[in-house]
């Protein structure tokens, strides 16, 4: 799903943003840092990626 948003005229990649989560969560798995960490981190990543979609869903092309 590839999204124009009009303001900041910047292409947004949903997929880019999977691809990221999975990534943080590799290396977090990786470093056996806390869990507690981690869930904090995938909580603002998971609220990130429904505000970029809510912002996005108007301008989508």
């Amino acid at each position: 799903m590839r999204a124009s948003c009009v303001r900041g005229a910047r292409t947004i990649d949903a997929e880019r943003i999977d691809v990221t989560v999975d990534s943080i969560k590799r290396y977090y798995n990786k470093k056996k840092k806390k869990k507690k960490k981690l869930k904090d981190l995938l909580a603002v990543l998971n609220r990130s990626r429904k505000y970029i979609s809510s912002r996005a869903l108007p301008f989508i092309q």
